[in-house]
């Protein structure tokens, strides 16, 4: 059997991901499996351990995501849209992936905004997107991509609000240690095992244990939303996402 795993974003152009799953089997993930192949579209977000919450709110409404990560603009490859995508492309993938899968929906149309407050000169794109994405239930996604904080800052918040309650979840761990009348004194940030976790399950799939938890039909329709955002991020209009 032939094993892959794909980290960050898999491709950015859907296109790209039409001819990858000519070669890994055929119509995208299913006759993967068929062949013996396994393709792990590593999203690692996916893997936060917030399952068994999703009972607890009822049918989702709403889904927003924020990502901030230095490694969008840090490594001086990773600041060429042509060779990462750019920070949309680099970590917009994750947001739109986790927004896609905690709503449970199809995305339909998205309507984007875009500038570039700290890098230009550097990064040729946008160094902060943020992006309304409505989904085929009507129900709605936002994702904010960030890289313009420079200090310690949190990597990844979750707020999902459903018809009988939220959930909240974090990538850190930001712990109040002493907080007074005029000041708050946090602890270092720690961080959730989503890496491990998302390793791990790859290894049980190798194995027979677990089916896939991305696959290229998810990596398919997030590089679609992301295309659709850079079109409206140059055209100022809302943009329906091809299926």
């Amino acid at each position: 059997a032939a094993v892959f795993a794909m980290f960050s974003d898999l491709a950015r152009h859907h296109h790209e991901i039409e001819i990858l799953s000519q070669h890994v089997g055929g119509i995208m993930v299913k006759s993967s499996l068929e062949l013996g192949r396994k393709l792990l579209c590593a999203h690692a977000d996916t893997f936060q351990n917030i399952v068994p919450a999703f009972a607890e709110i009822g049918r989702p409404l709403t889904a927003r995501v924020f990502v901030n990560h230095a490694a969008m603009t840090s490594p001086q490859w990773q600041r060429d849209t042509a060779r990462s995508g750019g920070p949309l492309g680099e970590f917009g993938t994750y947001g739109f992936d986790i927004v896609r899968w905690v709503l449970g929906e199809e995305p339909e149309e998205v309507f984007a905004y875009g500038e570039n407050f700290m890098h230009k000169g550097e990064i040729e794109s946008w160094d902060n997107v943020k992006a309304l994405v409505r989904f085929g239930d009507g129900s709605l996604g936002s994702v904010h991509v960030c890289t313009s904080i420079s200090w310690e800052y949190p990597f990844f918040d979750l707020e999902v609000v459903g018809e009988e309650g939220c959930l909240r979840t974090d990538y850190h761990n930001y712990p109040v240690v002493t907080q007074g009348k005029s000041s708050a004194q946090l602890a270092p940030i720690r961080y959730a095992p989503m890496n491990q976790r998302e390793i791990a399950h790859f290894v049980k799939a190798v194995r027979g244990e677990e089916e896939l938890r991305v696959t290229l039909e998810d990596a398919y329709a997030v590089a679609r939303t992301i295309e659709a955002v850079q079109e409206s991020l140059t055209s100022h209009q809302p943009v329906r996402i091809e299926p």
